[in-house]
């Protein structure tokens, strides 16, 4: 890591580290994700109900924007093409779950959004784990933390929609159903 020279340098490291976050010792993908959830809790309980998908959506694209747009910055800073300490990608991926569900209005949903988000994107199941190795630059950064977001949203949707009863079974139940079907396709895919 080269020391902070300009006041670019300085918003720049402030940025792409979600203002320190991604500096925790202790898992700093996670804790950048919870920038995320505060977001997401903020729109979802002090903002409008018309405003919640185009606020959220926003908040998605100019975070995603301001990823890739930083990803070259960071790459040189942190001298590491996917530095631990570049986070913006984690909190992206986390926005871009609840785009299915909005309106939820409820933490649970909330909740379960930033857990399944964070399970699926540290296991990196198939294909977000060829993304994140074979694609080395800007967009595989951000493309595997929205493919796990996507097992995230796939498993909310089912629970919440089909199970209807979204038991902490259920969702489980799915969550391991997915991992195992996605070791299952890779495997055939070798």
């Amino acid at each position: 890591m080269q020391k902070l020279l300009s006041s670019v340098d300085r918003r720049n490291f402030l940025l792409a580290s979600a203002f320190g976050f991604g500096l925790s010792p202790i898992l700093p993908g996670t804790c950048a994700a919870l920038w995320g959830l505060a977001i997401y809790l903020f729109i979802l309980y002090l903002t409008p109900l018309a405003w919640h998908f185009p606020l959220l959506l926003s908040c998605f694209l100019v975070v995603s924007f301001f990823c890739l747009y930083l990803n070259t910055w960071a790459e040189k800073y942190f001298e590491d093409h996917d530095s631990s300490a570049f986070v913006l990608d984690e909190i992206a991926g986390y926005l871009f779950v609840p785009l299915i569900y909005p309106n939820m209005g409820n933490l649970e949903f909330a909740l379960w959004a930033f857990v399944l988000f964070r399970i699926f994107d540290m296991i990196k199941i198939f294909p977000a784990d060829i993304i994140d190795k074979k694609w080395n630059n800007r967009w595989g950064v951000l493309c595997d933390d929205l493919m796990s977001a996507f097992y995230a949203m796939l498993v909310l949707y089912i629970s919440f929609n089909i199970f209807v009863s979204h038991t902490t079974f259920s969702i489980f139940l799915l969550s391991f159903m997915i991992i195992i079907l996605s070791s299952l396709i890779k495997r055939k895919l070798k």
